[in-house]
C-alpha cells in the first residue's frame, strides 16, 4: 500500500533480479492485478502465502504457476510462553477496526450476550486506520448498550498481555478464515479457541484448531457451549498452538533460505 498507484517495484524488476511476495492477490482491484504482470514474467520465484492465493493467481497468469512458493506470514505480535487462563468467561476480537472485518457481527454477538443476562467481559483489541475512523466511531457507539470494552492502539507487548487472558476469540471474517489473516494467526500462537466462519479459501489443516459458525446466532450458542466446558477450551487451546507451529517466525525464515538456496543452486548447475 506504500507504494500507491506507483509502478516502482515492478521497473526495480527490470533492472534486477527481483523476489516479490505478493500478500492478498484475490482480493486486489483487477487492474492492481494486471499490473503484477511484470513480476509473474521476470521474477525467478513468487512468494505467497496460501494455496488459495496460488490458485487465484495461476488462474489469472498460468505461466508463474512453477515459480511460486507458498511461505505462510506469521503473527507480528511476541506472546509470553505462559499458560491461558482456560476458565475466563470473556469473549475478544482481535485486529484493525475496519470495514469486511465482521466486526458488525461481533457488536450482534455482544447483544445476544447481554439480551441473554450473560455477564461475559467483552472486549474489542486493536487498531483504527486514519481513513476509516469515522466508520470506528459509529461501530463504538453501537457496541455502548452492551458494555462492549475497546482497547485501541497498544503496544505489542500490551496486546500480547491482553490476549494472554484467554476467554475465547472471536474473528467473524465475511470472507472466511484463511492462512493470510495475521490476526488469527495471533489469537491461535496464544492457544485462544478462537470462533471464526470458514469458506473455500480455509485450509482443511485449519478446521480442527477452531471452531465455525456461520452467524452471531450459531456464535452465540457455540460460545456458550464452550463456556461450560473447560475440557473443550482445552482442546481448541492446545489443538490452536500445534496448529501455529506452522507457522512460527523460524519456519518462516527456513523456508525463504531454503528458497534463496534453490534459486543459487540453479544458477550454478
Amino acid at each position: 500500500m506504500g507504494y500507491g498507484h506507483s509502478l516502482g517495484p515492478q521497473l526495480c524488476s527490470l533492472a534486477r533480479r527481483s523476489i516479490v511476495t505478493l500478500h492478498e492477490f484475490s482480493l486486489g482491484h483487477p487492474l492492481r492485478k494486471l499490473s503484477l504482470l511484470p513480476f509473474t514474467l521476470l521474477s525467478p520465484r513468487i512468494v505467497m502465502t496460501s494455496e488459495f492465493e496460488k490458485r487465484s493467481l495461476t488462474r489469472m497468469m498460468p505461466w508463474a504457476e512453477a515459480r511460486i512458493r507458498i511461505i505462510p506470514n506469521g503473527s507480528n505480535i511476541q506472546l509470553p510462553k505462559q499458560v491461558l487462563e482456560i476458565g475466563q468467561e470473556r469473549i475478544a476480537y482481535y485486529g484493525l477496526i475496519m470495514p469486511r472485518k465482521g466486526l458488525e457481527s461481533f457488536i450482534e454477538l455482544s447483544k445476544l450476550i447481554r439480551v441473554n443476562s450473560l455477564d461475559w467481559e467483552l472486549v474489542v483489541i486493536g487498531r483504527i486506520p486514519p481513513a476509516h475512523a469515522a466508520y470506528a466511531k459509529s461501530l463504538m457507539e453501537s457496541g455502548l448498550p452492551y458494555g462492549v470494552r475497546w482497547i485501541l492502539d497498544r503496544s505489542p507487548e500490551d496486546v500480547s498481555e491482553l490476549l494472554s487472558c484467554g476467554g475465547l476469540a472471536y474473528l467473524p471474517f465475511p470472507d472466511g478464515a484463511s492462512e493470510r489473516r495475521g490476526s488469527l494467526k495471533t489469537t491461535l500462537a496464544a492457544g485462544l479457541p478462537t470462533i471464526t466462519t470458514q469458506t473455500e479459501q480455509t485450509p482443511s489443516d485449519l478446521i480442527k484448531a477452531v471452531a465455525f459458525a456461520v452467524n452471531p446466532l450459531e456464535a452465540f450458542q457455540l460460545a456458550r457451549r464452550l463456556m461450560a466446558s473447560k475440557e473443550e477450551r482445552r482442546r481448541l487451546s492446545h489443538a490452536a498452538l500445534e496448529y501455529s507451529g506452522n507457522f512460527s517466525w523460524d519456519k518462516i525464515a527456513k523456508c525463504h533460505i531454503e528458497m534463496y538456496n534453490e534459486i543459487g543452486k540453479g544458477r550454478r548447475e
